[in-house]
């Protein structure tokens, strides 16, 4: 699962694999190439999420990402640096006590 953010200059992708979010700087398009992606550097370019991301949201103001994790039934969030596209670690939450996210 993939989502940019508000302004198209980042895209967040997950990892089913690995249980990472991965940020990516999103180059602009020329007229022969697409936009290119590099892996956003250091801190904040991949971090853990909850067991078998499936799903991710950014908000409508490009400041936090959220991370749906299928097998534990939780949410990750994280806060969005808007300039490098950097993530900070932020909260993982159980979903509702009964409900499930698959």
């Amino acid at each position: 699962m993939a989502v940019s953010d508000p302004a198209g200059k980042f895209l967040y992708v997950t990892d089913e694999n690995n249980n990472e979010v991965d940020a990516f700087q999103i180059a602009a398009p020329s007229a022969t190439t697409p936009g290119a992606l590099t892996l956003v550097s250091g801190t904040g370019g991949t971090l853990p999420t909850g067991n078998l991301p499936i799903g991710l949201a950014v908000d409508a103001g490009g400041g936090f990402i959220v991370v749906v994790n299928q097998s534990d039934d939780t949410l990750t969030y994280y806060s969005l640096n808007s300039s490098t596209g950097a993530m900070s670690a932020g909260r993982t939450v159980a979903s509702r006590s009964g409900s499930s996210i698959r």
